[in-house]
């Protein structure tokens, strides 16, 4: 394997090429959390409605699952980042968690369309009344 700047080999780059005969054990990308819940039989609300129920535990309480073996490790990971978040008063941490659990808030936007050289209507009432 390459050792760093100015340590890198000639030979390095032929053991680490990918080829026909040289391929990685674990080939393809490794699924994502959300495909192995789904496959292990939770769908996406139950995962939010964990993570829901997660935000309003205590300190102690995260403590505890984040550090219990038996709960699922997305349900620690949560409670971890939740506990950070508290620990550095990092709201925006929360935020981000809360987002995924419910989705971002709707923030109302206005858009005015001009059309230059836009041809001029008139109703036929208008014209009636001329």
């Amino acid at each position: 394997m390459p050792g760093g700047f100015k340590n890198i080999k000639p030979s390095d780059g032929k053991e680490t090429q990918f080829s026909s005969t040289n391929q990685p054990k674990n080939r393809g990308r490794k699924p994502k959390i959300y495909t192995v819940l789904k496959e292990m039989g939770y769908g996406a609300e139950d995962v939010k409605l964990a993570f829901g129920e997660l935000a309003f535990y205590g300190t102690k309480d995260l403590q505890e699952v984040a550090n219990d073996e038996e709960r699922p490790i997305i349900v620690r990971i949560v409670a971890s980042s939740f506990l950070e978040a508290y620990k550095n008063k990092d709201y925006v941490k929360v935020r981000e968690i809360m987002e995924h659990i419910i989705g971002k808030a709707v923030q109302p936007s206005e858009t005015k369309l001009t059309l230059a050289d836009a041809p001029q209507f008139t109703w036929a009432d208008e014209e009636d009344e001329e």
